[in-house]
């Protein structure tokens, strides 16, 4: 039996099959749209094209052992499709959200769109979008990224222990909030939205910027370093160390070289969701 099947590639099935004496039965449990596989291959979810299609002697056998009343297929099932059981009761969402989803995987934007605003119990909500100037005013608020600028804007500590709690006071600050987009380019991706609070931010003579980098830069991991002790999604924030150099420092302690220095192992860009 094998959980999270979506996530299985062509070449780890094929290694799979193999392995499974012939008369073994193999069991797969997953969800066709979610967790896809890295490699090549989207196997479960093609697997799943044909359910649904059952012969009537599969429905016959369905309805006596669980109470299912699936209908037989019109066109006759493939030599796969008798053996394929899609879920369709969830228990993680009520159904708004389970309309939602669906509307959104069928590619139906107006139901989807109908299904917010129309909502009730207070599990979905239709929001109006907002002006850009609310998102730039709410970013440098206090209850966003408001004391990160402050604390940052400070010359940092000398001593070396109250240096470090100064960097904790930063990190601390910046993961209380975050701009989720739902974009990766365009005004509202995330780099346009990241581009313009460090725009607005410069104008209000809160940050201080000479080109990429400057002290309160958020960065985001992209690559495993297990030299460094990073992974990646990481997020640092890049400050000045005790000697006035940029550095970025993490959650877990660590100050690796700020990406900008040719030391540096990570891969950095601007965070987002």
């Amino acid at each position: 039996m094998v959980d999270e099947a979506s996530m299985i590639h062509q070449e780890m099935m094929a290694a799979l099959l193999r392995a499974l004496p012939p008369a073994a039965r193999l069991i797969l449990l997953g969800d066709q749209d979610q967790l896809a596989s890295v490699e090549a291959g989207a196997v479960l979810a093609e697997l799943s094209l044909g359910s649904g299609k059952y012969d009537a002697e599969t429905c016959r056998y369905m309805q006596a052992s669980c109470g299912a009343a699936p209908q037989p297929g019109d066109n006759g099932p493939g030599p796969l499709a008798a053996n394929i059981i899609r879920l369709q009761r969830s228990h993680r969402f009520n159904a708004e959200i389970g309309a939602l989803a669906d509307a959104v995987h069928s590619g139906h934007p107006e139901t989807a769109i109908r299904i917010l605003q129309t909502a009730h119990t207070g599990t979905l909500a239709w929001q109006p979008a907002p002006a850009i100037h609310q998102i730039l005013e709410l970013a440098r608020s206090e209850s966003a990224y408001g004391p990160v600028w402050q604390t940052a804007g400070q010359p940092p500590p000398k001593d070396r222990q109250q240096h470090s709690a100064w960097v904790k006071t930063i990190l601390n600050d910046y993961a209380g909030f975050r701009v989720l987009c739902a974009l990766r380019q365009g005004p509202w991706g995330v780099t346009g939205v990241n581009r313009a609070i460090e725009d607005y931010l410069q104008r209000q003579g809160i940050l201080q910027s000479r080109g990429l980098w400057y002290a309160g830069r958020p960065t985001l991991v992209t690559r495993n370093d297990p030299n460094l002790g990073l992974s990646n999604g990481d997020i640092g924030i890049a400050l000045p160390d005790l000697d006035k150099r940029l550095r970025v420092y993490f959650p877990n302690g660590e100050a690796p070289p700020a990406p900008s220095s040719p030391a540096a192992s990570t891969t950095p860009k601007a965070p987002g969701p």
